[in-house]
């Protein structure tokens, strides 16, 4: 333990002296959003900047999920991996919107994570639960009341519910920002097999930018998300649930940089008759990332972990890459 703290300490001691030394431009948060599979399918919000951007991004992430619980008529057994292959386009209007679409494809699966993921959570003391289970198994199936409400397939690939964006500006001045977004998701991928929820969802945040200095920015999303049912074999109620998001980035060199990232949200499962723990807690993540910018990409690598297991993966991985606006065309980041 006194190992991994030291190791902690020296690297966010050489982001620090390596940032006091350069400018970089900071990028914003990761793109990371919470898949578990009934979470995913609900307009899963992805912490963003209140700046404006023009970018084109292809993020590619792989999740080990492992939940089996049954409580008050519901039963899951969810025991899977998640890759999604996720296409975001985001484009400036006249200087006053920001519009985008995210075009999202998923697959299921047995996967290869459960033995690196017990490994990894035994180096520091944690139970990963998954002591005398079979090792990369494939479970994926949810009832209400004894009938199935969808079941996935294992090894195929499927459209995700496509989701339009919009942003607008509230203010932007001296290194500080903020602004309003909204989405609204549309029922194109299959509720049965677990790609959608086959119901129109619809979000709204507040997002909040700080930069302090060339080196340190620090970004605030609040939101809430109104769910529709999961509309599979039988419908599957949910809630609206409020999230929150922040942020740290900061930059190792002109090209470089680590960001920190924390998200919790409510849980979209009712509430009431419900007593196991789990189906109860607030899902969170916690996330860790590197970025590195060349002349015409963004690459960014990330590593996220579940802090309550709740509608949560045990773990996810993500490489994304960002195609950056051609040089003289447009402005990446317009002024008020």
């Amino acid at each position: 333990m006194k190992t991994s703290r030291a190791a902690v300490a020296a690297v966010f001691g050489l982001a620090w002296f390596f940032s006091a030394a350069v400018s970089h431009a900071l990028d914003g948060p990761l793109h990371v959003k919470n898949s578990f599979p009934l979470a995913a399918v609900l307009d899963a919000p992805s912490p963003e900047p209140a700046t404006y951007r023009n970018f084109l991004s292809l993020g590619l992430t792989h999740s080990s999920v492992d939940f089996i619980e049954s409580d008050n008529g519901y039963d899951f057994r969810i025991d899977t991996e998640v890759t999604e292959l996720e296409l975001r386009y985001r484009k400036i209007v006249s200087g006053i919107f920001e519009l985008g679409v995210d075009i999202p494809f998923r697959s299921f699966g047995s996967g290869f994570l459960d033995k690196g993921i017990d490994k990894f959570h035994r180096a520091f003391g944690i139970d990963s639960g998954k002591a005398g289970e079979s090792a990369n198994r494939f479970l994926f199936e949810v009832k209400k009341d004894g009938q199935t409400v969808l079941r996935g397939e294992s090894g195929r690939i499927g459209l995700g519910d496509v989701r339009g964006h919009v942003k607008r500006s509230l203010f932007s001045a001296r290194g500080f920002a903020a602004a309003l977004a909204a989405d609204l998701e549309f029922p194109t991928g299959s509720a049965r097999k677990g790609y959608g929820n086959g119901s129109p969802d619809k979000r709204i945040a507040l997002l909040v930018d700080g930069k302090f200095g060339e080196r340190i920015g620090v970004h605030a999303n609040i939101g809430k998300v109104f769910a529709g049912d999961i509309r599979g074999y039988v419908r599957l109620p949910v809630d609206d649930y409020r999230y929150g998001a922040l942020a740290l980035e900061a930059a190792l060199s002109a090209r470089s940089s680590v960001v920190g990232q924390y998200f919790i949200q409510d849980s979209p499962l009712p509430q009431d008759g419900l007593t196991f723990p789990s189906l109860k807690k607030r899902p969170a993540l916690a996330s860790l990332g590197y970025r590195y910018a060349s002349d015409r990409y963004i690459y960014e690598f990330s590593i996220t972990e579940n802090i309550k297991p709740a509608f949560t993966p045990d773990l996810m991985l993500n490489v994304t890459i960002t195609r950056k606006p051609s040089p003289g065309t447009f402005p990446s980041r317009p002024g008020p």
